[in-house]
């Protein structure tokens, strides 16, 4: 049912419909419980149903994210191959927040797809999740919230907390975090967090 709310709330919310099926599959191989794996689906649709209702098109959002945010869906490797353009062309002074700070949210998302895949302490549900938010985040024309995104993604967090087992890995996690903390404090002071 949570599901079902969250794929109501959040495109994202849509990704838990596959990834409620790995882990059913993963766990229980068939059986009843499916159905609310299943009913994630009704969350999109109910969505759609909406729109229909209220702008007499199920895809209206579509148009308006198109018209107001520049935001589409295209093949993640055109997405990725422009940000890597936008970078090699130093043109724009904002290139490491516009174009290098989603080419890094990327990069995290597929070590923790990764780490999903091989490590001892994950599930094939996290795999799937993270490699499907891989996907939809690279998927996305202007990807500049890509690195706000990637802190939503669950299996992220269980892979810092693997991984940071390991003190020296903990030690430089800690020194890179508290570095940029101080940088980021500074910037947003300043007002550089704003356009």
């Amino acid at each position: 049912m949570a599901g079902l709310l969250a794929a109501l709330a959040r495109v994202q919310g849509w990704l838990l419909g596959a990834v409620l099926l790995v882990e059913h599959f993963d766990r229980h191989r068939s059986g009843p419980r499916i159905i609310w794996a299943l009913a994630v689906g009704f969350g999109p649709l109910a969505w759609l149903a909406i729109n229909e209702v209220a702008y007499g098109d199920p895809l209206f959002f579509v148009g308006q994210q198109a018209g107001h945010f520049y935001h589409s869906l295209t093949a993640p490797w055109l997405v990725i191959g422009d940000l890597v353009a936008g970078i090699a062309s130093g043109h724009d002074p904002r290139w490491p927040m516009i174009y290098l700070a989603p080419l890094v949210a990327y990069g995290v998302l597929g070590g923790v797809a990764i780490w999903s895949v091989r490590a001892r302490r994950s599930r094939p549900a996290y795999a799937a999740y993270a490699l499907l938010a891989l996907v939809v985040l690279a998927s996305v024309t202007w990807p500049i919230s890509a690195p706000r995104y990637v802190g939503a993604i669950f299996p992220v967090f269980i892979a810092l907390a693997d991984v940071g087992r390991n003190r020296r890995i903990w030690l430089a996690t800690m020194a890179v975090s508290g570095a940029l903390l101080l940088v980021f404090t500074v910037m947003f002071t300043a007002g550089g967090w704003a356009f």
